[in-house]
């Protein structure tokens, strides 16, 4: 195999696996932690849902990373 064939192999393995935790981030978290026309209830539950928060936030830096 050649290096360039080697190369996008390996990009492609990683942009799949960099889906995972962008998924996450942009589909479940928000789904959990965000209340539709209701402010308060959204501040409250990402005040209360620290672990959620973090995860969030992690994936969403774990993803931004990907090509950079």
């Amino acid at each position: 195999m050649n290096s360039t064939k080697k190369a996008a192999r390996v990009a492609g393995l990683v942009y799949v696996l960099m889906s995972i935790p962008g998924g996450f981030s942009l589909l479940y978290i928000p789904s959990v932690l965000l209340v539709p026309g209701d402010a308060t209830a959204t501040v409250n539950k990402i005040q209360t849902s620290k672990l959620q928060r973090r995860g969030g936030t992690v994936t969403l830096r774990v993803a931004d990373c990907n090509g950079r």
